[in-house]
């Protein structure tokens, strides 16, 4: 999904930002930032603080490239500034959870 939206591989937050999708997108309910931060941390052996810029960095990067596949995920035309990373990872992990049932 990253990659169709044009996100860059060689970011730090590449596989941050996937890792948190895949565990949002298969959580049963409404998971908080805090505890997605917190886990991805664990998991790519960091600290939270660096998740949320890594994933900050992702999304915007994203955002700047412009793919069509991007402005429909998000569902509006693009805006000056990028969503936040809760905004983003929401709309995408709904995306992913939605293309896995398929």
């Amino acid at each position: 999904l990253l990659s169709r939206l044009g996100a860059d591989s060689r970011l730090d937050g590449y596989g941050q930002t996937a890792f948190a999708l895949e565990f949002m997108a298969s959580a049963a309910g409404q998971v908080q930032m805090k505890e997605i931060y917190l886990s991805t941390a664990q998991a790519f052996h960091t600290t939270a603080a660096c998740v949320e810029k890594n994933m900050r960095t992702v999304i915007r990067s994203i955002h700047t490239a412009g793919n069509p596949a991007y402005d429909a995920l998000m569902g509006m035309p693009r805006q000056e500034k990028p969503p936040g990373n809760g905004v983003f990872l929401r709309r995408a992990a709904e995306e992913l959870a939605e293309t896995h049932e398929r």
